[in-house]
């Protein structure tokens, strides 16, 4: 037999070594999915909204279908495996996305609070209704300002173009730099009114904070005073005086 063997061998090493019983490879075929693991996975793919199921294990064919349409939206290898790395990501996506609410829960709290802080008071209520003033328009449009600029027009053209920033966020930061520069000016009325027309109550809180500050800084003490004072929230009232005090030794008053 051994001479035989011997005799193939030297005259087909390639095809003996084919003909040759292959030993055990363990691991080259993955194991099936642990019922857990389903479990873990179907509960997961529930709350993306993907799966409808009973969360029992069985790794049927809705599950695997959910499975891949959470891998496309996902941006990963569509492939259909329940696998222990899925499951960790499914986790990874509830957990980000759970932060997120409650991260937006808390913003619209925040905000429903600084309303009704503004609203209660007697020197703020008028900051959440409509501008007293209308936007500045010219029918040539704002091409004579920008050859010829002054800081009137500069201001109307950049109150006009606030109104063009599609996000709140964005379009409040710089209603608040235009109130501030019309502070400086000494124009409270018109810095009031550009307040107005802020989207977030908590972004008006803080401007007027900075209010106080901006008319202190220009030597005008009863209005930064009184601007601090009118603020309703205690913790940015004591800043507002702070900044005030501060303004004053500044300036040796």
């Amino acid at each position: 037999m051994a001479l035989v063997l011997l005799a193939i061998l030297a005259a087909d090493p390639a095809g003996a070594a084919r003909s040759l019983p292959e030993p055990d490879r363990p691991g080259l075929e993955e194991a099936a999915p642990s019922r857990a693991l389903v479990v873990r996975i179907q509960r997961s793919l529930a709350r993306e909204g993907l799966y409808q199921g009973p969360s029992d294990g069985h790794l049927s064919a809705a599950v695997i279908d959910a499975i891949r349409a959470f891998q496309r939206r996902a941006g990963l290898a569509v492939d259909g495996r329940a696998t222990r790395s899925l499951a960790d990501h499914l986790d990874t996506t509830a957990g980000a996305l759970n932060l997120m609410n409650r991260l937006e829960e808390a913003r619209r709290t925040n905000r429903a609070k600084a309303r009704a802080a503004l609203a209660g008071g007697d020197a703020t209520r008028d900051l959440l209704g409509p501008p007293q003033t209308p936007l500045a328009t010219r029918a040539q449009g704002f091409a004579p300002c920008r050859a010829a600029p002054t800081v009137a027009c500069l201001l109307d053209d950049a109150l006009a173009e606030s109104q063009r920033v599609p996000k709140d966020e964005m379009r409040d930061w710089v209603l608040g730099e235009v109130m501030a520069v019309q502070a400086r000016l000494g124009q409270d009325g018109a810095a009031r009114d550009s307040l107005r027309r802020v989207a977030d109550p908590r972004v008006v809180l803080t401007a007027l904070r900075t209010l106080a500050a901006v008319q202190a800084e220009s030597g005008r003490d009863a209005a930064a005073l009184a601007t601090a004072r009118s603020i309703p929230v205690t913790s940015m009232r004591a800043e507002a005086l702070g900044r005030i005090a501060r303004a004053q030794a500044d300036g040796g008053r």
